[in-house]
């Protein structure tokens, strides 16, 4: 019963992007999108086309670490705004992701490893020559460049919170 709200509130995050482009917020843009591109192709292009990656272990990971960091840090964005917001908060805000970022990103790849196999035999958003566009793309072996792709960019995200 959490497929839609993860989607929407997922899909919503694009926000962030705007927020930083327009000056709301002084994150980099760059990095927030990588982080939330991230999430919209685990929930957009793993749990929605492959309902049998939601069965196992990773899906639980990222979906705690993505629900405690979120409400964790709406929670301190909008006490801030009317200067209200606890220390303790201010503490779990800056602390927290010591620990749930990794979490989620393990999770996030543990999700799209374990939809591999469902994606390669079913062939999932591959396209094969010949065609009338003439192009060739295979998607397990997109999933596999984007699990990759957590080598350089995990790194640069992680430090960038600290």
């Amino acid at each position: 019963h959490v497929a839609q709200p993860t989607q929407l509130f997922q899909s919503l995050a694009l926000l962030e992007v705007v927020h930083c482009l327009i000056g709301i917020v002084a994150s980099n843009w760059f990095l927030t999108l990588i982080q939330i591109l991230s999430r919209l192709m685990v929930v957009w292009g793993i749990l929605v086309p492959v309902p049998e990656s939601q069965g196992q272990y990773g899906i639980v990971m990222l979906l705690v670490a993505w629900c405690i960091a979120e409400i964790t840090r709406y929670s301190f964005y909008g006490l801030t705004l009317y200067n209200a917001c606890p220390y303790g908060l201010t503490w779990c805000r800056y602390s927290f992701f010591l620990v749930l970022y990794p979490t989620g990103v393990s999770g996030e790849i543990i999700t799209m490893v374990t939809a591999l196999p469902y994606i390669k035999s079913r062939q999932l958003f591959t396209t094969t020559l010949p065609n009338a566009a003439n192009i060739s793309f295979d998607y397990y072996l997109a999933v596999i460049v984007v699990i990759g792709s957590y080598v350089p960019f995990f790194p640069q995200l992680f430090g960038h919170l600290l």
